[in-house]
């Protein structure tokens, strides 16, 4: 007898919403939020898919107190059709 799996969303799908509703993302939102360790590979992904996405580089805080700078990502466009809800 064959099991029916449940679909579960993709990384990029799951990128892509959190990005629609958030406007921009870090590595460690992505990590704690979606699972999501290597970010820069799903964001590539999205950018060949035609999603526009800046990347800029912003400081913050490790778990030292120490200023580490980080990308982030942030949404600047989305082509039509392409958020399914």
């Amino acid at each position: 007898m064959s099991e029916k799996r449940e679909r579960h969303p993709t990384q990029c799908q799951r990128l892509l919403k959190y990005l629609v509703l958030h406007k921009k993302i870090t590595p460690l939102d992505a990590w704690s939020k979606l699972g999501i360790y290597r970010l820069s590979g799903r964001i590539y992904d999205l950018k060949e898919q035609g999603v526009g996405i800046t990347t800029t580089k912003t400081d913050v805080l490790n778990a030292f107190g120490e200023k580490c700078s980080v990308a982030l990502y942030e949404l600047t466009s989305v082509p039509d059709g392409m958020i399914e809800f």
